[in-house]
Formats: C-alpha cells, sequence, structure tokens
C-alpha cells in the first residue's frame, strides 16, 4: 500500500520493449526480402539505368522513417542484399548486392549525421538521390579499374547512369515521404 511499483510490472515493460525491438527488425529483414523479391522479378522496360531506384529507395526510406532502430536501412539492405546472393533470384552482376548493402549504410550514416527525420521533404530527396548514386559511382570504380566491365557505361554514357540513379532516387524518396506523411495524418 505503499504505493511503489512491483517489480514485476517493471520486468514485464522490459519483456514487451524487447518484444517490440525483435519484432521491428523481424519486420525490417522481411522488407529487405521484399525489396529483393520485387527487384528480381518486377520488370519494368524503361531501359533507362536507376530506374528501379523509386520502389528500392521508396521502400527503404518508408522502412527508415518508421523504424526507431539506428541501424534500420543496414538491417534492411543486408537482408535484401542477402537474398540477392542466393541463385533462385537471378541476378548476373556480382556487385549489385554488396551495393545495395552499401546503400543502406550510408544512408545510415547521413540519417543520423544530418539528422533527417526533422528535415523537409527535399532535403531527405537529396541524400536519398546521394546514396542511390552510389550504385552507378562505385560501378565506375570497378570499370575503370578494369574488374568488371559495365555495359551500361557503353550504352548511356558516364554522365546519364550517375544522374538517373540519383533523379530516381530522389523521386522515390519523395514517393515514401509523402506517402509515410499522408499514413501519420
Amino acid at each position: 500500500m505503499s504505493g511503489k511499483s512491483y517489480q514485476k510490472n517493471t520486468l514485464s515493460l522490459s519483456l514487451t520493449k524487447r518484444y517490440a525491438t525483435v519484432i521491428e527488425i523481424l519486420l525490417l529483414i522481411l522488407t529487405g526480402v521484399f525489396i529483393a523479391t520485387l527487384r528480381a522479378y518486377l520488370r519494368v522496360p524503361l531501359n533507362i539505368p536507376g530506374r528501379h531506384g523509386i520502389e528500392v529507395i521508396g521502400i527503404l526510406m518508408a522502412a527508415r522513417m518508421l523504424s526507431g532502430q539506428k541501424f534500420a536501412s543496414s538491417i534492411t539492405m543486408l537482408a535484401s542484399g542477402s537474398m540477392m546472393l542466393l541463385p533462385f533470384m537471378g541476378f548476373k552482376d556480382p556487385t549489385i548486392p554488396f551495393m545495395y548493402m552499401g546503400i543502406g549504410f550510408a544512408l545510415d550514416f547521413v540519417w543520423a549525421k544530418f539528422d533527417l527525420k526533422t528535415k523537409n521533404a527535399y532535403i531527405v530527396a537529396f541524400f536519398g538521390g546521394l546514396c542511390y548514386m552510389m550504385i552507378p559511382l562505385l560501378r565506375l570504380g570497378l570499370h575503370f579499374s578494369g574488374l568488371v566491365f559495365i555495359s551500361s557505361f557503353a550504352k548511356h554514357g558516364i554522365i546519364i547512369p550517375i544522374l538517373s540513379h540519383f533523379f530516381f532516387g530522389a523521386l522515390g524518396t519523395l514517393v515514401a515521404f509523402g506517402a509515410i506523411k499522408a499514413l501519420k495524418k
């Protein structure tokens, strides 16, 4: 009757928070699996480099904005990249899983460094475009090192893949930002 709470209630609350964290991480992993599956089987016949940035960065940014986990993008893209390594997924480019993982790490870094959760849509879109633009920049390094021949550079030149990846990444971010803001209302 002293008004103090029992230890059992505190432990119960702690376990509930742990379960919520585990469930959130599992949802981030499932989101990564969904991104890899969608990327593998969605065929968009635009023939423009980076066109999958709309759905990839859109889903990734939505997960990043909704999650309270510090490394939400990294968890999501590690799951996505791991799925892409499986032979039945059909990815011919051996570097793309690692580039997707890099996008997750980069997004978590800029999210924390620039505190993007408090910024407006255009600043977040700029950073989303920059993160997705890592793909052609890393490919450019591989291409000129002679390790891998990237047909996109032979077909479209160097500037168009870089700019189109930035554009589609920024567009996907704006779509996610708008969808999340609309859902929160």
